[in-house]
């Protein structure tokens, strides 16, 4: 009798069921985390993915042990299942050209998110899923939000920050003057390279929130409270931080903001993640719920774990070997070259700072600044990404729209995409106008990329260039970027009429070897 109960026998056909059965399960998350964590390690704003992911993952073991047992099998969810499986091919085959894209993140995003919830619907309920939809759409915390929302969001929010630091300044007796996002003081400028607003902090806090009422089952109008309360929390000590940066600055120069600046915003986070929980602790209504032994998962069926596993493989592996193909075929393209016109009256470089390049990972960065003889002042900036992995993603942190705010002008608005003639070609430039102070600036913006097949005509952003990228195989494309600014002129048509006209003596595209 002891020997029958201790006998254990190994079997290597279950140890493979076992493992094309988890495979299923993992593989769609594994591309997408393999997409994400490109935006988590090159973005700072985005750094916080990596917690937001084992953070889920606790978030759904808690929902797991505390559900009872639902019968297995839904109709319907298969199918869904399998249809959500099948879609993965198209996005992953378009975002392997435009990684960037904000409907490619979302998309493959919610259908992942959709394939594991009809899984978990075919082998337990709808019920069971939607118990666990919440800990599974958590993933979308770590999303980038698209580039032009979150722009308005940071700009929105950093001048609200800095006008009442600037309030906040002079109520103190400081001389203190608001000039877009800069604090202007008798002695330096605090602006968002150095005692920034901290806004970067409140997705952090937002996702704290979320986390907090899911961990004490709170109320859905408590969470939408705390949720409120987070981003309030966010802003006045992100204010408070902007004030206190801002004083010292005035009081003991520029080498104390350098000095604090960081330490400041540890004790932001460490002073609102405190307060957060102490909320979310005050407004649960029960203790969190014990945990119990948790549901049973059935297992796949071993067909469809099997067909599933290699379904997925073939989905990287197929994209993969697409791309090579068109890279290994694909003939030499153009590149950007820049003339500095050193004759010109004033002329000076303008280096990019180590720093700079370095946080935009880019290969190549010049500028430069001079006189044209009519008084008129011009700065161009010009920027290479070598081919990879990563050169879209990092070109496209570098906006106008946020270099110029950040550096103290107002965005006053664009115009359409301009085609203009350089030597060589045509590049498509897009025109943008701020406010210095008392002064117009018209910034004329080309982001180009090497071998891109691309209508010249045609905006890169739009849908469908997007798409026919994927169709071109185009992907990891070397990356440059011109962007001449101009002062001096009183309208847009004047600065246009001189970009034109100038242009083919500034820039040229030349066969790459």
């Amino acid at each position: 009798m002891i020997a029958e109960t201790c006998e254990w026998t190994y079997s290597p056909g279950d140890t493979w069921k076992k493992a094309f059965g988890w495979s299923a399960w993992i593989l769609p998350w594994v591309l997408l985390i393999f997409h994400l964590h490109t935006f988590w390690t090159l973005a700072p704003d985005y750094e916080y993915g990596w917690v937001v992911l084992p953070l889920g993952v606790y978030l759904l073991s808690r929902r797991w042990t505390g559900l009872e047992a639902n019968p297995a099998g839904q109709r319907g969810a298969g199918s869904l299942a399998v249809v959500c499986a099948i879609l993965i091919l198209p996005v992953w085959w378009v975002r392997a050209a435009v990684p960037d894209w904000s409907v490619i993140n979302y998309a493959l995003t919610l259908t992942v998110i959709g394939y594991t919830l009809a899984l978990v619907a075919g082998r337990t309920s709808w019920g069971t899923a939607w118990a666990l939809a919440f800990p599974i759409f958590f993933i979308l915390c770590a999303v980038p939000w698209p580039q032009r929302a979150e722009n308005a969001v940071i700009q929105t929010l950093t001048k609200f920050v800095a006008a009442g630091a600037v309030e906040a300044l002079q109520w103190m007796g400081i001389g203190a003057a608001r000039q877009g996002n800069l604090i202007s003081l008798a002695n330096t400028t605090v602006g968002i390279s150095d005692a920034c607003s901290g806004i970067r902090s409140l997705q952090s806090v937002l996702v704290s929130a979320l986390a907090l009422g899911e961990i004490y089952a709170l109320r859905l109008s408590r969470r939408f409270a705390l949720v409120g309360a987070s981003v309030a929390m966010a802003l006045a000590l992100n204010l408070l931080r902007n004030i206190i940066l801002a004083f010292l600055a005035a009081s003991s120069g520029p080498a104390a903001l350098e000095h604090w600046h960081d330490r400041a915003g540890w004790a932001i986070l460490l002073l609102s993640l405190p307060l957060l929980f102490l909320t979310a602790r005050r407004w649960r209504n029960d203790p969190p719920t014990v945990a119990t032994s948790g549901i049973h998962l059935p297992p796949l069926p071993t067909w469809s774990a099997v067909t599933l596993t290699i379904w997925f493989c073939a989905v990287a592996g197929g994209v993969e070997g697409w791309y090579r193909v068109h890279e290994f075929s694909a003939i030499n393209g153009h590149r950007m070259e820049v003339r500095w016109p050193k004759e010109k009256a004033n002329f000076a470089n303008a280096p990019i700072d180590d720093r700079t390049r370095d946080m935009l990972l880019s290969s190549e960065a010049q500028g430069a600044s001079w006189t044209e003889e009519d008084g008129t002042r011009w700065h161009l900036t010009f920027m290479t990404w070598a081919p990879g992995r990563t050169s879209a993603q990092s070109a496209r942190v570098h906006r106008p729209e946020v270099c110029w705010q950040a550096a103290g002008a107002e965005f006053q608005g664009k115009q359409p995409a301009q085609p203009i003639a350089v030597s060589g070609g045509e590049l498509l430039f897009e025109p943008l106008t701020f406010r210095a102070g008392n002064e117009a600036v018209y910034v004329f913006y080309a982001l180009y990329e090497e071998a891109n097949h691309d209508d010249p005509h045609e905006l890169f952003q739009s849908r469908w260039s997007r798409i026919g990228r994927a169709f071109h195989g185009q992907r990891n494309l070397g990356q440059q970027t011109a962007e001449i600014s101009l002062r001096g002129f009183t309208s847009y048509e004047s600065a246009l009429e001189a970009v034109t006209r100038k242009l083919p003596a500034l820039v040229a595209l030349r066969q790459s070897n």
